[in-house]
């Protein structure tokens, strides 16, 4: 069955935090949106979010449906990308049916819509001193580093990155979450010298 799918890509707006580590999520939807196959195009509903991330909730409700039961079944359908501090940097992880990590902007979308019952792809961002460290790094740290631009070394492996994310989604729609989830979870993408502090 061709079942229409929702996609958001998370982020802040402006650009000030284009390339910035929080907005990973945004820049793989517009990857995808770039190099979307002509046959999967009319499957796919993009959600533009045009608020700061923590009120992410909002546009993704309103797109999938004007009272809850409506928001909760097309839920199902509906696939979020964003960055995770909780995965490293040159992985890419897909989950259903989980807690908000500690992202804002997931916790704000599982509240609008009534539940945590839809589709993530979490692009890692976290470098190897909060992997090494994690008790010790502080949250105003890990606020700063995320609104950060993406470090040097980051920037040579974005686009293998960025390519990785769209063809996860493409993998999504056109084979099955759980296909996907086999696939990719786990996967390294690419290695790139960690960086070592903030």
């Amino acid at each position: 069955m061709n079942e229409l799918y929702f996609l958001a890509g998370l982020g802040n707006p402006g650009e000030q935090y284009k390339n910035t580590r929080h907005n990973f999520g945004r820049l793989i939807v517009d990857r995808f949106i770039e190099n979307c196959p002509e046959q999967l195009a009319y499957r796919i509903s993009v959600i533009d979010i045009n608020t700061y991330m923590n009120l992410s909730g909002g546009a993704v409700a309103k797109r999938l449906g004007k009272d809850k039961k409506a928001r909760i079944k097309n839920s199902e359908r509906l696939i979020v990308t964003h960055d995770d501090l909780n995965i490293p940097f040159g992985e890419i992880r897909i989950s259903v049916n989980k807690g908000d990590g500690g992202h804002n902007g997931v916790k704000d979308i599982i509240k609008a819509l009534g539940t945590k019952n839809f589709i993530r792809v979490r692009a890692g961002i976290a470098p190897q001193y909060i992997k090494d460290n994690q008790t010790h790094v502080r949250r105003n740290d890990m606020a700063r580093f995320v609104l950060q631009e993406f470090h040097h070394s980051e920037m040579l492996a974005l686009p293998k990155m960025l390519s990785a994310g769209s063809q996860i989604i493409e993998d999504i729609i056109k084979h099955g979450i759980q296909f996907a989830m086999n696939k990719w979870n786990n996967r390294k993408i690419d290695c790139v010298n960690p960086i070592t502090k903030p």
